[in-house]
């Protein structure tokens, strides 16, 4: 799948490196198309989540026992206005996602909470973000059998919270973030340049 996209994606820039450069945004429109096809493709949901309420020090730590709190997915939710929450996950990355290898991936948590949310990684506080902007990148390398301890702190204000997203994506093809802004595409375009899909 990887060195089909990247031949397809190297095939269009020598087709357009003799197109006039007001050619160029029209092609990053593309190819942003294609890598969201992509992504989607190649991203699955978190369910498997432990929740527990109120605040509790330190439940970021990976060495807290998180046995007894509640098992959620996304889609929960808990009453309360202006409550403080946690959510906690333990991910091991596995060998295969969707029959595709997991070695060498990048891979991104997407994750989202009503209204805020601070992301701990290991212990360690990683992003402070509002609604569903949280887009970790959790490795651009990955190695089968890693091991990430995932926290969220809820922060709810008004209303119910809830946890409203929570997904992994692998990116088959990093190398398309290059072609994203169009003064970087229209100099690849000018120098002919190709992709480098020497990478397994």
């Amino acid at each position: 799948m990887r060195s089909r996209v990247c031949a397809l994606v190297s095939l269009a820039i020598v087709l357009f490196a003799s197109r006039q450069v007001a050619l160029a945004s029209p092609q990053i429109d593309a190819l942003v198309r294609l890598k969201q096809s992509l992504e989607k493709q190649y991203s699955v949901q978190l369910n498997d989540w432990r929740f527990t309420r109120p605040d509790v020090v330190g439940a970021e730590q990976p060495t807290v026992d998180v046995s007894r709190w509640q098992a959620v997915s996304p889609g929960f939710s808990w009453s309360g206005e202006n409550t403080k929450v946690w959510f906690r996950t333990r991910l091991v990355i596995p060998p295969t996602i969707l029959g595709h290898s997991t070695e060498g991936l990048a891979i991104r948590l997407d994750f989202g909470v009503d209204d805020d949310g601070e992301l701990y990684i290991n212990g360690q506080l990683r992003e402070a973000f509002h609604w569903d902007d949280c887009h970790y990148t959790l490795t651009s390398h990955a190695h089968v059998g890693d091991v990430y301890e995932i926290a969220v702190r809820g922060i709810n204000t008004l209303g119910d919270g809830q946890l409203r997203v929570a997904r992994l994506s692998f990116s088959l093809l990093p190398e398309l973030d290059q072609f994203l802004t169009e003064d970087s595409f229209v100099a690849l375009l000018a120098s002919g340049s190709h992709l480098d899909c020497s990478h397994p």
